[in-house]
């Protein structure tokens, strides 16, 4: 602030002050002079008393109101206090109470994130379980289409080989393990795949006869036959097995003759249940 204007307040301040001594003092001048010229005059005197006594009945009575006002406005006040103290209560209790329920609120929501990362890392877990799932499968189909092509250029080689290799203990050994299958084989599965084997074999049978075209045609019967067997699904080892049985005894008269009679009496149902439907793939 500059000097100039602190030294206008002081003088404003200063004739402020000068203002009120003038009037302080022309006030008692005033109360001085009509007491030294009055004082004599009885009347006068009686009626400043007068007066006098008339303002303070006035002013009792003033009092009285104003104090009775008062009073009621302190019991208003009181009472407005009071209900205002009494919300304050209830505005604490209703905070306290949202401020608890904010707080479960929170634990809740923060156990449901936690649930929900635990769920997030399962689904890792089951994504990485399911893409090393995938990976073994991937490694079991190339074994199996390994395994397939391993089976194929055996079973050519033994057609081609059109003389029978087998001696009487071989034949015995591959009928006894034979009749085993067939008498523990309960299911529907198992016995669509010894009926289509007996097909399989005489189709096999037929392809030896004929020198013509003889591994095109092989290549086509093993593809609708070991397709017919990925249809059927169940034992992947059974299927293998009669396959691999059902080649050798395609070259051989006399094992072929004897297994074929009994898988035809003891399945004979279900060969003609399957025929038109096996006959239809092999002869498509």
């Amino acid at each position: 602030m500059k000097q100039e204007d602190i030294s206008c307040i002081v003088d404003h301040e200063k004739l402020k002050l000068h203002i009120i001594y003038i009037i302080i003092i022309s006030i008692a001048v005033i109360a001085i002079f009509i007491t030294t010229s009055c004082y004599w005059n009885i009347k006068f005197v009686d009626e400043v008393s007068f007066a006098v006594a008339i303002s303070s009945i006035i002013l009792s009575i003033i009092a009285i109101i104003v104090t009775i006002n008062g009073e009621q406005k302190s019991n208003n006040t009181k009472n407005k206090l009071e209900n205002v103290s009494d919300n304050l209560v209830d505005v604490s209790r209703e905070t306290k109470s949202k401020f608890e329920d904010a707080f479960d609120n929170l634990a809740d929501v923060s156990q449901e994130i936690n649930v929900a990362a635990n769920r997030l890392n399962q689904i890792n877990d089951m994504k990485f379980k399911i893409e090393e799932l995938n990976k073994n499968l991937d490694g079991m189909d190339s074994k199996i289409n390994h395994k397939l092509r391993d089976l194929e250029s055996t079973m050519t080689s033994l057609i081609d080989n059109e003389a029978n290799s087998l001696d009487s203990e071989d034949n015995d050994s591959y009928i006894k393990t034979l009749k085993s299958f067939l008498k523990y084989s309960k299911n529907n599965t198992d016995k669509k795949i010894i009926v289509c084997t007996i097909y399989w074999i005489n189709s096999i049978s037929e392809i030896i006869k004929t020198n013509k075209d003889k591994n095109l045609k092989f290549k086509y019967c093993f593809e609708q036959y070991n397709q017919y067997l990925n249809d059927i699904g169940g034992n992947k080892g059974l299927q293998y097995y009669y396959l691999g049985v059902a080649t050798v005894f395609a070259n051989n008269v006399w094992v072929k003759k004897h297994i074929l009679n009994e898988m035809e009496e003891k399945y004979y149902n279900e060969k003609s249940m399957l025929q038109n439907q096996i006959e239809k793939r092999f002869n498509g």
